[in-house]
């Protein structure tokens, strides 16, 4: 998985890095393209010498599609026109009226929204566009965008500074079948596969393999383990825990000790043995407490935790959570501030009291709202309700309702 994904990125970085092709085709899943998608977004915040214009959203018409690329550079250029005011240096000027114009066709308008672009930005500033819809279902629309952009004859005048990062889907072909048979030679293409088959039988040969690096083959041991435990090949699973207990051991591998005996935990968990699987995380937040890795003991905290609160033992969930908040916030995790929180709560109310549950799930609420996220908070507001319907507090009730339906629409 490591290799591959450093492989990828080495592709595109080549790319952008070239002068002699305009466009790369990516052929990947609907899955896949989150990889290239993050690889850009690392880019736009290290590599200040290029612009990186990143367009995931789905392709579900071309119209929509390109409207949403239009307003996102509308806003990021309004945002950049402000504080260039403020420097008091020139703002950029707006976009052009055949670009915010929905009734011109889509193709039009993307070539003008690039062109501005290119007008706008510094002349030595190479422009990054990554067409990478999470979804395609409008393939015609989406073959009428890019068809200008493939450049297969070579460089276009226009096209001087820019690069263009296209989507192929890997299992619904859309335009290289036809282009390969046609035998275009200045056709750049990236095939990229993370497809959990692909990566199980990658870990697979990692692991068996006795020329690859120890350290390399424990990686492996391990993601082939939790692999093991999705599809509930358990004993598998135990046993390479057990392998990697006893390497992490010989190596002074705290961490890796503790995410191995957390493992151990899972596992307990899923076959119902809840206190066996507290003990396995109580094992390994003792070995892990001393590396004072926050990331390895949250996860370990909360699992300790939920075994707490699901063997009845309060006191204990209470103290495993008010730690797990606690690394929660050091780490700067907004979501798991959220999880603890409403575990928490659900720990207090079971425990007797109301008042601190309905303070915990208060900040939790507040902190989904915050966010827009509601897989999270919907759950505490209804929480919540309920808690005020029983205390007759209608009003407050109704403020619940309206907070809940503000979340959905979000």
């Amino acid at each position: 998985m490591r290799r591959a994904f450093e492989a990828m990125e080495q592709g595109m970085r080549e790319f952008v890095d070239q002068r002699d092709f305009p466009a790369l085709v990516i052929e990947c899943s609907d899955h896949d393209v989150l990889f290239p998608v993050k690889v850009l977004q690392n880019w736009d915040r290290q590599w200040n010498a290029h612009l990186f214009v990143t367009f995931p959203f789905p392709c579900r018409q071309a119209q929509d599609y390109v409207q949403q690329c239009v307003e996102t550079v509308r806003l990021q250029v309004e945002a950049l026109s402000a504080a260039l005011e403020e420097a008091d240096e020139p703002a950029w000027p707006p976009l052009p009226l055949d670009c915010l114009d929905p009734r011109q066709p889509p193709p039009r308008r993307l070539l003008t929204l690039i062109r501005y672009l290119r007008y706008c930005a510094p002349p030595e500033m190479t422009l990054v566009w990554a067409l990478l819809p999470s979804e395609i279902a409008d393939p015609a629309g989406y073959r009428a965008l890019i068809a200008p952009l493939l450049a297969l004859k070579g460089y276009e005048p226009w096209m001087e500074t820019h690069r263009f990062l296209i989507r192929e889907d890997r299992h619904k072909p859309l335009f290289l079948p036809e282009l390969r048979k046609e035998k275009f030679d200045g056709l750049l293409i990236l095939p990229i596969d993370f497809s959990p088959e692909r990566v199980a039988d990658t870990l697979v040969r990692t692991l068996n393999d006795e020329t690859a690096p120890m350290a390399d083959r424990m990686q492996a041991v391990s993601q082939v383990a939790a692999l093991d435990v999705a599809y509930r090949r358990y004993e598998a699973a135990v046993d390479k825990y057990n392998l990697l207990i006893g390497y992490s051991r010989q190596q002074g591998d705290a961490v890796g000790e503790a995410l191995a005996l957390g493992g151990k935990g899972d596992i307990a968990r899923h076959l119902g043995e809840i206190q066996h699987a507290k003990t396995w995380y109580q094992r390994a937040l003792g070995v892990a407490g001393p590396t004072r890795n926050l990331a390895v003991m949250l996860n370990l905290l909360i699992g300790a935790g939920e075994c707490s609160l699901a063997l009845n033992q309060y006191l204990d969930a209470e103290g495993y959570f008010r730690l797990a908040l606690t690394a929660a916030e050091s780490l700067s995790s907004p979501y798991a501030r959220i999880a603890v929180l409403d575990q928490l709560g659900q720990t207090l109310l079971a425990n007797g009291k109301p008042r601190e549950a309905a303070s915990a799930w208060h900040d939790a609420k507040d902190l989904s709202l915050e966010l827009s996220c509601p897989e999270l908070g919907i759950p505490i507001l209804d929480r919540l309700s309920e808690l005020y319907r029983r205390a007759n507090m209608p009003r407050e009730v109704e403020a619940f309702a309206q907070q809940k339906r503000q979340l959905q629409s979000a």
